[in-house]
């Protein structure tokens, strides 16, 4: 006789749904990095787009380790730089990498 997991069948569903939803932000983001132009705006304007997109994909792509790091980050990514990311990112792996527990 076999049991079905009603808890387990609702986790898998929300998993199902979260990657999809996901996967779909991501594809967002992306086309929207892509085809961002100057257009008529001046050029700092397009160059603080850009910057905001590239950080967006950037946090967006990492893993649920990264969570806690793309909170923080998140509060105030408009104020960063990509190379404050990159630094703040690399020193969030080492920790990660050096915890015990």
């Amino acid at each position: 006789m076999v049991r079905s997991n009603p808890s387990f069948e609702i986790w898998q569903n929300l998993e199902k749904l979260f990657v999809s939803h996901s996967k779909a932000c991501i594809m967002q983001y992306k086309i929207q990095l892509q085809t961002t132009r100057k257009g008529g705006s001046i050029m700092i304007e397009y160059l603080l787009k850009i910057k905001k997109d590239q950080i967006l994909h950037v946090l967006v792509g990492l893993g649920s380790k990264c969570d806690s790091f793309v909170a923080s980050i998140s509060l105030g990514f408009e104020l960063c730089r990509m190379q404050d990311i990159v630094a703040l990112l690399l020193a969030h792996k080492n920790r990660l990498e050096n915890a015990t527990f």
